[in-house]
Order: C-alpha cells, then sequence, then structure tokens
C-alpha cells in the first residue's frame, strides 16, 4: 500500500505536457553532503544509496519551513514531514520557543560535576502515546541539567616537554546555542562594550584669523 510519501513523486496522470517531470538541483551541506532539492516545492528528495542522517539536521529557514517527509529537520513529526523525534508530545520546548527550523542546536549540560556539551535532540526526549521515550538519547530524564549560565565547556589537557607531563583545563567555546544564552555569552561571542566618555571640560578651540 502506498503511503504518504509516495504522492509527491509519483502521479499515474502525469503526461510531460500537463506536468512537466520536476527537476533538480544539489546543494552542498558542510556535515551531511549533497542534498538534492527539488527548487520549486523546496522538497528534499532522496539520493540513491545514500541515505540522509536519522538526526535532525540545519537546513535554510525556507526548507525547514516545508514538510520535508526524507530528511530530518528542526520541527515536529506529522504525516509528511519527518522531523525531530524529540518534539513528539511537546517534547522539545525550543522548537515551541524560536519556531519551527530554528535549531538544532548545542546545549550545556552537567552531571555529578561533569560539564559536557551535546545536541538538543539527545538533551530533550519526545513522549510516545504509550508513554514510552521516543529515543535512547535522553540526557534530562537520565539527571543530566542544563547550565545556562556560560558559553564554554572545559577539558583537561596534557602535555608532555622535556619528560616532564604537564596539565592544565583548557576553556572550549560551544558554538550553535540557543538564543536563550545570550546573556552569558563571553569571549569571542561578547559583544563589544561602548568606549566610555571622556569627563571634564571640552577644549577651547582658539579662534584663527585669516590675517590680512
Amino acid at each position: 500500500m502506498a503511503g504518504p510519501e509516495d504522492t509527491l513523486t509519483f502521479d499515474p496522470s502525469r503526461t510531460p505536457f500537463t506536468t512537466p517531470a520536476p527537476r533538480f538541483t544539489y546543494i552542498r551541506h558542510p556535515l551531511v553532503g549533497n542534498i538534492k532539492l527539488n527548487p520549486d516545492t523546496k522538497v528534499v528528495a532522496p539520493i540513491p544509496d545514500v541515505p540522509y542522517p536519522n538526526y535532525p539536521v540545519r537546513l535554510p529557514i525556507e526548507l525547514a519551513e516545508v514538510d520535508q517527509p526524507v530528511i530530518r529537520t528542526c520541527s515536529e513529526p506529522g504525516p509528511r514531514n519527518k522531523g525531530c523525534d524529540a518534539a513528539v508530545n511537546g517534547g522539545c520546548p525550543l522548537i515551541h520557543k524560536y519556531g519551527r527550523g530554528a535549531g538544532p542546536f548545542n546545549m550545556i549540560v552537567e552531571k555529578n560535576g561533569n560539564v559536557d556539551s551535546s545536541p538538543c535532540f539527545a538533551v530533550y526526549c519526545g513522549i510516545t502515546d504509550a508513554g514510552r521515550p521516543t529515543s535512547q538519547a535522553h540526557l534530562l530524564m537520565d539527571g543530566w541539567q542544563i547550565l545556562a549560565d556560560r558559553t564554554t565547556t572545559e577539558y583537561v589537557e596534557t602535555k608532555t616537554e622535556n619528560g616532564l607531563k604537564t596539565r592544565r583545563t583548557v576553556q572550549m567555546e560551544v558554538p550553535d546555542l540557543p538564543p536563550f544564552y545570550e546573556l552569558a555569552k563571553v569571549g569571542r561571542f561578547a559583544e563589544a562594550k561602548a568606549l566610555p566618555k571622556k569627563k571634564g571640560r571640552p577644549k577651547k578651540v582658539a579662534d584663527v584669523g585669516t590675517g590680512d
């Protein structure tokens, strides 16, 4: 039995004179690689033997706002939209706050003193109608907490020089954070501060005559 996705590519009444065959183009995605696209409908088409990732990817907003049946985006799943499983039954608050296609984002999380970063679809988790998680990745359900007061994670760097090992803690900025991290942005994310106004009386400028 044909599914809802088949109606996007199969029309038994189509002829080259009534409805021309769809034309496709390719766009390059930094993480996914080539994405096959119908430029008229903005719908991503499958590439034979090259599956798209089974996690949501960030697409240009004009593509993310369209139902995408073959590639996951930051949106709620539906009959014609693959979407993000973490959004099922309101599992992801970021989509409701920032809108469809705004993410996916990275999040900074902590558990038992361990600070790490993770994509939002591994932090949040959708719930099926039967009350079961939609995926095995659900950091919030596993006891992790979201840190919203920092934009960095830490890792220990070990170096060996002249036979001696040295260790130092390195701060690493996390990219693609949700907008609510704006107040905590530091380092290279920080906005330039306005220069302070000079105090005191303004300098007196002498009136120079032209002379005769």
